[in-house]
């Protein structure tokens, strides 16, 4: 039985829910595999039993998985996703300060300095929403956003 514990702590059940994404199972220490996937997996989703060597590690882009028939990966189209929505939360962030001033009139700001702040972080997430784009693998794009 120990055997069958352990084997087990090292695999996960995996299915794709309606919606696109891939949901995952990961059964309480001592809990038999099979029987979680049997009742807590929706038959009709094909719940299958993968090991933890084929499925990644990181799950910064945990979102982005999808399973290929044989391992799950990170799908690269849904990264880039992801990383565009991190890219415009944080352009957000950086123009908050900037759009009160503009937006109140705060007095004591020059507006030219405001205006050109705003504008090189125009750029900035410009030019990283290129690298983005143009990126072919998961470390470019950690790399960009330095992640």
């Amino acid at each position: 039985m120990l055997s069958t514990v352990l084997k087990h702590m090292t695999q996960a059940i995996f299915y794709t829910d309606d919606d696109g994404y891939l949901v995952s199972c990961h059964p309480a220490p001592g809990m038999d595999i099979e029987y979680v996937k049997e009742k807590d997996c929706p038959a009709d989703k094909n719940p299958r039993i993968v090991d933890e060597a084929d499925f990644p590690s990181d799950s910064t882009f945990r979102d982005a998985w999808i399973d290929n028939g044989d391992t799950i990966v990170e799908d690269l189209a849904k990264c880039k996703e992801i990383c565009h929505r991190w890219r415009r939360e944080r352009r957000e962030n950086e123009f908050k300060p900037y759009d009160e001033i503009i937006m109140k009139q705060i007095p004591g700001n020059d507006i030219a300095e405001v205006e050109s702040a705003r504008q090189d972080i125009r750029e900035k997430y410009a030019t990283m929403q290129t690298e983005i784009d143009n990126a072919t693998t998961l470390v470019e794009l950690k790399t960009i956003l330095d992640i």
